[in-house]
């Protein structure tokens, strides 16, 4: 299946540099990147030019757009039959397209038959409309760590049945 992942950025020189490393170095890589930029003033653009060596990044120019219309905008642009989500400011697991997509990927394969020998009823799974995960913070300043610290859960206090999905990490 083809993955376009898309994110939105806004000045995001001083990370950007480390979400495009994590993105790298994914064990599924996505087949497209497309970046939604609402306006950078900063190094932003000649960081991700300078990636879209070894990364198939477009660039989006959506200057004066809010996260939301960023994210619409790339979603118009994406041609991947699974769009994955995140932002700029965000460093992915190594494994993080990869569990996102295996839901799908897994929900491709209907049919087949179940319950002994000649029974021919089929067992469909059926792809999931949307899957989520969660994330880390990882916060380099005093604020960021203490934003992360008061605001996310730590991996282990996450309950998946109850867990609220952020937008940074999602796949449809």
């Amino acid at each position: 299946m083809r993955v376009s992942l898309i994110l939105t950025v806004l000045n995001e020189g001083d990370s950007l540099r480390r979400l495009l490393d994590s993105l790298a170095a994914q064990t599924r890589p996505p087949d497209e990147i497309v970046v939604a930029d609402g306006g950078s003033t900063d190094e932003t653009i000649s960081i991700l030019r300078e990636y879209s060596t070894r990364l198939p990044i477009r660039i989006l120019a959506a200057p004066d757009t809010n996260i939301s219309q960023g994210r619409n905008a790339a979603i118009r642009e994406a041609t991947g039959e699974i769009i994955a989500v995140t932002d700029g400011g965000v460093r992915a697991d190594k494994r993080w397209l990869e569990e996102l997509v295996m839901a799908f990927e897994a929900g491709e394969h209907d049919g087949g038959g179940a319950g002994g020998e000649g029974n021919t009823s089929p067992v469909t799974r059926h792809a999931p409309h949307a899957v989520a995960g969660f994330f880390a913070a990882e916060g380099e300043t005093p604020f960021e760590i203490a934003m992360g610290a008061t605001v996310l859960p730590e991996a282990q206090d996450v309950n998946p049945k109850a867990y609220l999905p952020s937008s940074r990490s999602v796949a449809f």
